[in-house]
């Protein structure tokens, strides 16, 4: 999917809700009129697919362009009952006055201007999963990853200790290791 410029994005009402599309193999340049960008927000492209959060509940949405074929995923709000208890202390150890005002903030930022990464597998048996690393600073604790399975009703923090990163749209765990020496130096 290509930039438009202009602060434009991909879908926009001023581009007539067309999208271009680079084959990067071949060079071939397509341009689509995708029905979906008129209530829905691009999160991410992954492997040729699109994720899109529908406007008015936050559902999310896996939309192969070109066959028009859609998984639909839970919405992204079924993530906030297990991130907010996260928040909430984060917020009362840092600004305990405003801990109320600043954990709403959080989630409204959250749930309106997500920045993800996603990586997408489907199973020999067609079960679509959805990993999404999510930028959340929760503190000590970075809880990143979050997945779902196409027909589950809500999405799964992962409990894990690592801080992943994504790249080229696939996601990896790493961890850090010190070695115990005074200067506290990494392996």
């Amino acid at each position: 999917m290509l930039h438009e410029g202009r602060n434009l994005r991909p879908g926009h009402r001023n581009l007539g809700r067309y999208v271009r599309f680079l084959n990067l193999c071949t060079g071939a340049l397509v341009r689509v009129h995708l029905f979906l960008f008129d209530d829905h927000t691009l999160l991410d492209s992954a492997d040729g697919l699109l994720l899109l959060r529908r406007s008015n509940d936050t559902a999310i949405r896996l939309l192969h362009q070109f066959t028009g074929d859609i998984a639909d995923l839970p919405p992204f709000s079924s993530l906030l009952p297990q991130i907010e208890p996260h928040i909430r202390h984060l917020w009362s150890v840092q600004d305990p006055r405003n801990s109320e005002r600043m954990a709403e903030n959080h989630n409204r930022c959250f749930l309106t201007n997500p920045s993800v990464c996603s990586a997408i597998t489907v199973s020999p048996a067609g079960a679509i999963t959805v990993m999404l690393d999510l930028p959340l600073n929760l503190g000590n604790t970075l809880i990143h990853v979050a997945h779902t399975t196409a027909g589950d009703q809500q999405w799964t923090l992962s409990g894990w200790k690592l801080q992943p990163f994504g790249s080229i749209h696939r996601i990896f765990p790493r961890q850090t290791v010190h070695c115990g020496g005074s200067g506290g130096e990494l392996c």
